[in-house]
């Protein structure tokens, strides 16, 4: 009996333990994610504030830059759930944790695949978190039953790149893909068609040989370890 009573007390402490745990991380997050959310606000302040050589309301990359220099564009949603600096590091992990501020971020940052050379390349890949509240790349996962926003807009300070997505599917996190494979029109319309085979979104679209893919990847949690994988494709004037 003594024995039993002993095992239910110390159950009862390990449930306490966990529950405090879990309750303390939870905290820790949110006030890790109201810290990241001040931090891009702050940015984007910088960013399209009036300026000395700047035009009211357009990009000031040059500020952006001081702050941290693989900043080089910014990304925007039609609908303005996704609003942020658009960063490119040295591998695809840095900014998983990192802020594009240069800092601890538990929200990290939205950037592009750091093989890609600029915004001009025939495929490229960005990523983003999939966090709550539609920040970062939250929003995406409308693609999974109507979609908010087709239209993605990239803004270099120098010209603005317009972009539609016109399929969205859900792959593997063990692909593996480098953007570089991707020059020649077989190869892209190859991947076109393997994303068509788990789509979520799918309106029908033929893909051109001028098409230029830009795809927007994000987690999603139908299963372990996948992917969502918005394809648009880039608007010529």
């Amino acid at each position: 009996m003594k024995g039993k009573r002993l095992f239910i007390n110390s159950l009862i402490i390990l449930v306490a333990i966990f529950f405090a745990y879990k309750t303390l991380s939870y905290l820790r997050i949110q006030v890790d994610e109201k810290k990241s959310i001040e931090a891009y606000s702050g940015l984007e302040t910088q960013a399209f504030s009036k300026g000395p050589g700047s035009q009211d309301g357009g990009l000031d990359l040059t500020k952006l830059q001081a702050v941290n220099p693989d900043i080089f564009a910014w990304i925007r949603s039609q609908d303005g759930a996704i609003d942020y600096p658009l960063v490119r590091g040295g591998d695809n992990d840095h900014y998983l944790h990192t802020g594009a501020n240069g800092e601890r971020n538990a929200l990290g940052a939205i950037f592009m695949d750091y093989r890609n050379g600029s915004l001009e390349d025939p495929f490229i890949l960005i990523y983003g978190h999939m966090m709550k509240n539609d920040l970062m790349f939250g929003s995406l996962k409308s693609f999974k039953t109507q979609p908010r926003s087709l239209e993605f807009y990239l803004d270099t300070g120098e010209k603005t790149i317009k972009t539609r997505a016109v399929l969205a599917g859900i792959l593997s996190g063990q692909t593996i893909l480098d953007p570089r494979d991707f020059s020649t029109y077989e190869k892209r319309l190859d991947f076109y068609r393997g994303l068509q085979k788990e789509a979520v979104y799918d309106p029908g679209y033929d893909l051109q040989p001028q098409d230029q893919i830009i795809n927007l990847v994000t987690c999603t949690y139908e299963r372990a370890n996948v992917r969502l994988f918005v394809l648009t494709v880039v608007e010529k004037a």
